[in-house]
């Protein structure tokens, strides 16, 4: 569930999230020491907070990592796929004619699919699955 979200309401989810929990936390602290009669100040309360936060922090690191990479893989897989349907349609050259015609109209019409199936994944999802259902 959490992959098919686009990776930019990840991060904003995430970067919103931590700021509110942090202040509900505070405001918890707050309410249960002014419950108490004597206020008593933890001095381990300091080292508990550093050690949370960087928790937070190697979380946050990972997390850009993983978005950082997967950004990388996709751009790799589209580079892969470029040069598959560039070298297929050189290589059609090796057919004899009629073939050779049918496999360039095959991969110029897949080639535009393909682009108009990009270009409705970033607009609509719905979008995509009617190009998907045409595809096929």
């Amino acid at each position: 569930m959490l992959a098919a979200l686009p990776d930019i309401a990840v991060a904003a989810a995430i970067a919103t999230g931590f700021p509110i929990a942090a202040a509900v936390g505070r405001a918890l602290g707050r309410r249960a020491s002014r419950s108490q009669s004597e206020r008593v100040i933890n001095p381990q309360l300091g080292t508990l907070l550093a050690a949370m936060l960087g928790l937070l922090a190697l979380l946050l690191g990972f997390s850009f990592s993983i978005v950082a990479s997967r950004f990388h893989e996709r751009q790799q897989l589209i580079v892969r796929e470029a040069n598959a349907i560039g070298t297929a349609f050189l290589r059609a050259d090796l057919l004899e004619e009629p073939s050779r015609d049918q496999l360039r109209t095959a991969l110029k019409t897949y080639t535009s699919q393909r682009q108009q199936l990009l270009s409705a994944q970033a607009t609509s999802i719905a979008a995509a699955e009617h190009l998907t259902a045409e595809m096929e």
